[in-house]
Parts: structure tokens; sequence; C-alpha cells
């Protein structure tokens, strides 16, 4: 072989590398959304903006303490699995927490910080960070959103909808008392 043709081989293996990497992201994406299972997380957001990815809706959700998986300490940003099942009204529970996959497909990948109490310290209990943090919308409609969740705050029911499947998930709606909050904004 020439040293052309070696260029010209190592130039494919990298183009080649270079779609399949955010290819195989987004299919993985993608397969959440036609096969996940949906729940719901219990949210409190916040509109910021990013120069760079324009307007969202910033979701705070309500913090899950778990029993650390292995029984022993929670290291800070430890990646684990959380095992999820819905309760009667479709909110999603924490069933347990893993650091291997486990075998049904409702989990999703998590990291753990251990939790701390102000006056106690460490609490021996671990607190899930879920892998989303933001509700992108509409550049318009994103104030107006935070606008309808600051006025109904104290007294709605605000959550989000996601898809999981295998560790991914994909959030698709975001809910104020059950009305998505697209639907109220065009009101």
């Amino acid at each position: 072989m020439n040293k052309r043709t070696i260029l010209l081989a190592a130039f494919t293996v990298l183009v080649l590398a270079q779609w399949a990497v955010p290819s195989s992201m987004i299919l993985r994406r993608e397969a959440s959304l036609r096969q996940g299972k949906e729940f719901k997380l219990r949210v409190r957001p916040l509109d910021p903006y990013d120069a760079f990815r324009g307007r969202f809706v910033r979701l705070d959700f309500d913090a899950v303490a778990v029993a650390p998986p292995g029984g022993g300490p929670v290291v800070p940003d430890q990646k684990a699995y959380a095992l999820l099942k819905a309760d009667s009204a479709g909110f999603a529970m924490v069933e347990s927490v893993s650091l291997a996959p486990p075998d049904s497909n409702d989990y999703l990948a998590v990291t753990l910080q251990p939790e701390y109490n102000l006056r106690t310290g460490n609490t021996g209990k671990a607190q899930i960070v879920w892998p989303f943090d933001r509700y992108y919308m509409e550049e318009a409609a994103a104030p107006e959103a935070e606008r309808i969740y600051r006025e109904r705050a104290r007294n709605s029911m605000v959550y989000v909808t996601v898809r999981i499947s295998r560790g991914t998930g994909v959030i698709t709606g975001l809910f104020v008392d059950g009305r998505p909050v697209e639907e109220m904004i065009r009101k």
C-alpha cells in the first residue's frame, strides 16, 4: 500500500467515526421516545437564558434520597442506575438503585451524591441527580411559561413527562395542573 491509500483509508475511518458518534446518540434518544415507558417527575421550573442554546425552562426536581447501592458509602458523582416504577398517579418512584444496569428496561442512568444534613453531616443516604435539567421550548414562549409558573407555583402541580428506556431518558412535556405549558401559553 502506498501512502496515499493509507491516508485515504484513515480519513474515511475518521469521517465515519464523526458520523457514528452523534448518530448513535440520536438513535438512542429516538428509541427511548418510541419504545420507552412514560413517567412523571415533579419539578420547580425557572426560566434562564443561554446565549448559545436559547431559551429553556430550567428544571429543579424534587429531592430523592435512596439507600446507597452496595451498602457502602456514596462517592460524589457516583454513576448508578435507578430502577423506576410508576405510582397510582403515574409519577416515578425509585424502586432500587444499583451500580450495574438492571434486567428491566425501565431504568435510568443517574448520578449519586452523598446526602448531607446541616446539623449532623453525612446522613448515609444518596441523593439522586437526574440526567436532565432543561426543557427547551420556542424562544418567545419560554418567558410566558415562566410567568405562568410563577403565578401558579404555590397552588399548582408542575411536572415533566419523561420517556425512559434502557438507561436513556427524554423529556416529552412540561405540565402545569395537568395541562401542557404550551397549551396554556396559546390561550
